[in-house]
């Protein structure tokens, strides 16, 4: 009985050290997934980039990871908006099904600075009572998560491999 008692002490102890090898791989993942998000995030004032996060879920044996932002106006960047999103949103996850609304709408004037609605190619209307609105058709798709994970998943496959054989070359695993 004794051997079965220090097999399964080895047992659990080597998925444990799997389990913080796999950790370490999906928390540099992450890390460099992040970075190419923020560094391909569109800029205007800066807030969407200072806000993509990462976040390590452990459940178990199973390690997961989430690179994500918390503006509300993220995913609007990220897939476009409007008849102007649905018809231009090459780049964005084929896995992700968007909905689009196929008409226009207006954004009360003080919701905008003008100078941001120029910008932007609002057009501009005023109502005979005064009411200044923009009228816009959306915005096109400027995905930058997507890209981010699609254009490391070399890196990515890489870093697990690199910390897995560290594992095995250190005798942890």
């Amino acid at each position: 009985m004794k051997p079965k008692i220090k097999i399964a002490r080895m047992d659990r102890q080597f998925k444990q050290e799997a389990i913080e090898s796999v950790k370490r791989a999906v928390n540099r993942s992450l890390e460099l997934i992040q970075a190419d998000a923020v560094a391909n995030a569109p800029v205007n004032l800066g807030q969407l980039r200072s806000t993509i996060f990462t976040a390590i879920d452990e459940n178990g044996q199973h390690v997961s990871g989430t690179v994500y932002t918390d503006t509300e106006h993220g995913w609007y960047v990220e897939f476009g908006t409007g008849p102007v999103g649905a018809a231009d949103h090459d780049g964005v996850s084929p896995d992700v099904p968007v909905a689009y609304r196929m008409s226009g709408w207006l954004i009360p004037g003080e919701a905008i600075s003008e100078a941001d609605a120029l910008k932007y190619k609002f057009k501009k209307v005023t109502f005979k009572e005064g009411s200044v609105w923009y009228a816009t058709n959306g915005q096109p798709a400027q995905p930058f998560m997507y890209p981010a994970f699609i254009n490391n998943e070399k890196n990515i496959e890489a870093i697990f491999n690199d910390e897995l054989k560290k594992a095995v070359k250190e005798g942890t695993v």
